[in-house]
């Protein structure tokens, strides 16, 4: 498990030679993955370079946000998107800290409640409140149907060992220098009660030592479930917005389909009429002087039509018409 980054995504080094830190979000674990790149290699190929231990490059998907897309290697540079991250960064350790202390995050500041208190609906929206992004990464292996199970989350340690023997004790009760032995029966007997009380603290202390541990490790498991919750927000507002972008093509395309379809049953429809129009126009003399001469005959505008091939295509036409009709029927009704 990588920890998470001990500073914000920004700049360390010398001028010219900076270093910039992001943070990526693992969606399938919650775990952050802190990352340091020269400006220069700053581009999404590196970063999922970077992320290779985690998830095969081939596997990822990074989405940035909001509004959460593939990122681009210009969008990464830029100094706003990069001053968007910081404060992102800062929303979640604010988050951390009021975790930390049991208590709700910083609601000016955009935590909107505490880790793992009922502010989860702030937590979710606070990116859009405040205007900052973060950087999420998405394995295609955990997306699809065969991906086993995630791991679940478990509290360390699970089992707490206790002392069977006291710490030396603390209190140096008089003893006979030649035997060793305690010289008094009240000296004994606070003996063995001193021996029993250390014994119940020693154990009282591992109580508490592994309550701390537990304690810190439930901390982990709810900021991971926080990331998760973003990831899965992020991934969901990311379909939406290709949903509305093909229900947008589909509006545009289902509106030229009809207009031109419409035109085309048109045109098949009158093909007969057109046809009859054709032979009530009669040539002029001189065209039907011109093909007798050379053994045709020729009277009006339809003889001069190939009328049983036009037909023929005509009726390709319909049935072609017909058949990209009920595709669309299909296609309309899915």
């Amino acid at each position: 498990m990588a920890p998470p980054p001990s500073s914000s995504a920004g700049a360390t080094g010398g001028a010219g030679q900076s270093s910039i830190r992001i943070r990526v979000l693992a969606a399938s674990t919650g775990v952050t993955y802190p990352i340091s790149l020269h400006p220069n290699e700053l581009t999404v190929a590196n970063i999922k370079r970077h992320l290779a231990g985690a998830v095969p490059p081939q596997d990822q998907i990074l989405l940035f946000g909001p509004p959460y897309k593939v990122p681009r290697d210009s969008t990464l540079r830029s100094e706003e998107v990069l001053t968007a991250l910081r404060l992102g960064d800062r929303e979640d350790e604010r988050l951390v800290v009021a975790a930390e202390h049991g208590g709700e995050g910083d609601s000016d500041g955009g935590g909107g409640g505490g880790v793992g208190g009922g502010g989860t609906a702030g937590l979710l929206g606070a990116a859009e409140r405040t205007g900052s992004k973060r950087l999420f990464l998405f394995s295609k292996r955990a997306l699809s149907d065969s991906s086993p199970d995630p791991p679940p989350c478990r509290l360390t340690p699970s089992e707490i060992l206790l002392p069977s023997v006291p710490d030396p004790s603390p209190v140096a009760f008089p003893r006979d220098p030649a035997t060793g032995a305690l010289s008094s029966p009240l000296h004994q007997a606070l003996e063995v009660y001193e021996r029993r009380f250390m014994l119940d603290l020693c154990r009282g202390r591992a109580y508490a030592d592994g309550a701390d541990l537990r304690l810190a490790s439930c901390r982990t498991c709810a900021g991971e479930t926080a990331v998760m919750a973003r990831a899965l927000r992020a991934a969901v507002s990311n379909l939406s917005d290709h949903r509305n972008g093909a229900a947008r093509t589909r509006t545009e395309f289902a509106a030229t389909f009809g207009r031109r379809s419409g035109g085309h049953g048109e045109l098949l429809r009158k093909f007969e009429g057109c046809l009859g129009a054709l032979e009530g126009m009669a040539l002029h003399p001189a065209l039907v002087a011109i093909a007798r001469r050379s053994g045709r005959v020729m009277e009006t505008l339809l003889d001069t039509v190939p009328v049983e091939r036009e037909r023929a295509w005509a009726e390709q036409c319909r049935t072609a018409h017909a058949r990209l009709q009920t595709l669309y029927g299909d296609l309309d009704g899915a």
